[in-house]
């Protein structure tokens, strides 16, 4: 077997500080101690993921937090008040919640599962721990034992799995609105949405002759120029552009907002550029 996610940590020098880690704050970003699940085994209604399971290897016994990212509320959440024991060379299963599918009904399309596991391990030093390297491995764990270890924190009993009774599936929009297309003269920038969220998809078109860059920025208002692009698309001369996120929605934590530049990647705010753009975003 080979588990998803592995990383260590030193005491003593070597490499990250056990005990160096921090809780989770905002999106999940790439770090070596995310987890990703596959939305194919966390949101089937057969052989969902039913706990994460823990493989540590070190000197001695020490504790975790494992964190899970709830993309409704866009925050993290601790699967138990209490940190979770790892005894050293042993694999610790923990269970977690398994909400039921959501199928999501978008432009028309079959039923697409409604988010994916996404899982952060922070190992704690308590002290007194020998030099050296402390490793760790955490996968999504589907069988309905919890095959021993554990301790506090919430270690899993051993379940029986038991094939479910088939559920109707019922098919509903997701919860999205389209925010006003530019209209009238066009422009060269605008808010879609002034409060956090989740952007879907936008689309538009370039309707001067000149290549520019369109740009969306996790923010209230258009921001200043110099200031880095959330997403950045380089539009032809009367060509049109698109970005399709529907599959797998970004959150935006402030507000979303557009705008036309010269330059890409960071902004320079194009007064003349004339586009127009419409966004769906939740």
């Amino acid at each position: 077997m080979r588990f998803w996610t592995t990383f260590s940590r030193w005491v003593g020098g070597g490499g990250p500080p056990l005990g160096g880690d921090l809780p989770p704050v905002g999106p999940p970003a790439p770090q070596d101690n995310l987890l990703l699940g596959d939305r194919s085994l966390t949101y089937r209604d057969t052989g969902q993921t039913q706990r994460i399971v823990v493989a540590y290897s070190g000197s001695a016994q020490i504790t975790a937090d494992l964190w899970i990212y709830e993309e409704s509320t866009l925050l993290w959440y601790k699967i138990s008040t209490a940190p979770l024991v790892l005894p050293p060379n042993t694999m610790s299963f923990f269970d977690i919640a398994v909400p039921l599918s959501t199928a999501e009904r978008i432009q028309g399309d079959v039923s697409k599962p409604g988010g994916e596991l996404q899982a952060v391990l922070v190992p704690h030093n308590p002290g007194g721990l020998a030099p050296g390297e402390y490793k760790f491995a955490f996968a999504p764990n589907l069988s309905g034992s919890a095959g021993g270890g554990g301790g506090g924190g919430g270690p899993s009993a051993n379940v029986n799995i038991v094939s479910p009774i088939p559920l109707p599936v019922i098919f509903s929009p997701p919860v999205t609105v389209w925010a006003p297309p530019t209209v009238g003269s066009l422009s060269n920038q605008g808010v879609f949405k002034p409060t956090p969220g989740m952007f879907h998809q936008t689309y538009g078109f370039n309707n001067k002759v000149y290549k520019r860059y369109f740009m969306l920025f996790d923010s209230v208002s258009v921001p200043a120029n110099g200031t880095s692009s959330w997403t950045c698309v380089s539009v032809p001369g009367r060509g049109t552009f698109g970005v399709d996120l529907t599959e797998r929605p970004r959150a935006f934590l402030n507000g979303l907002s557009w705008a036309v530049s010269t330059t890409p990647n960071t902004l320079t705010l194009d007064a003349s550029a004339t586009f127009w753009v419409q966004a769906e975003v939740g």
